[in-house]
């Protein structure tokens, strides 16, 4: 993937190319932009068909929504929560998974890498072409501003910490389940037998 992109910084023109960006990023260009990575908005939404997978069974009692974050399971809610801040930021109602965000949640879960850069360059992209939407990607941008005009002032600007789950003790009580879910005769065998849980959930 080639590209570059261009801005105005006092009557001055400066470019920068994806790789350049990338690197202002810390993000590992030649990595994320290999033939075996997965561009996200090369695909569809997921088929509805598909979003059970993603929330709790019917028989855990809790209460879940397909298409909203009521009762996604452990990973998928995090990973969402995560991408809504982050490569894929997006306002407006945060109780819904909006379009391809469950493409990226089961790409993570199964191992996939996904292409990081084309995400982000393909979201301003159409953002710049939308002047009734925000562009939320700042950080990003003021990092590759401020390594082509070479800025070493102070920046007054400070991020909060991201504790999504901080007062939600319910959520971090509940027990894990598996992603994807366990076939129906594994399910059945596992209920038989009663172990103490081998591993927890925990955010700091």
């Amino acid at each position: 993937m080639i590209g570059k992109l261009w801005w105005n910084t006092r009557k001055k023109t400066y470019y920068a190319t994806f790789a350049q960006f990338a690197a202002a990023n810390e993000l590992d260009y030649e990595f994320l932009t290999a033939k075996d990575s997965v561009n996200i908005m090369m695909e569809n939404p997921m088929n509805e068909n598909d979003h059970p997978m993603f929330y709790e069974s019917a028989r855990s009692g809790i209460r879940r929504s397909f298409g909203k974050t009521h009762g996604l399971k452990h990973h998928s809610v995090v990973i969402n929560k995560i991408a809504r801040v982050t490569f894929m930021s997006k306002s407006g109602n945060k109780d819904k998974v909006h379009g391809l965000y469950l493409n990226v949640i089961s790409h993570v879960m199964n191992g996939d890498k996904i292409n990081i850069i084309a995400l982000i360059m393909d979201q301003m992209a159409e953002l710049r072409l939308n002047l009734e939407m925000n562009v939320y990607f700042a950080p990003y941008i003021m990092s590759i501003i401020k390594a082509k005009t070479n800025f070493s002032g102070p920046c007054e600007c400070k991020h909060t910490l991201f504790r999504p789950f901080k007062n939600e003790t319910a959520f971090l009580q509940r027990s894990l389940t598996p992603f994807p879910p366990e076939p129906e005769s594994e399910l059945k065998s596992s209920l038989q037998v009663v172990e103490e849980p081998r591993f927890g959930f925990e955010m700091i």
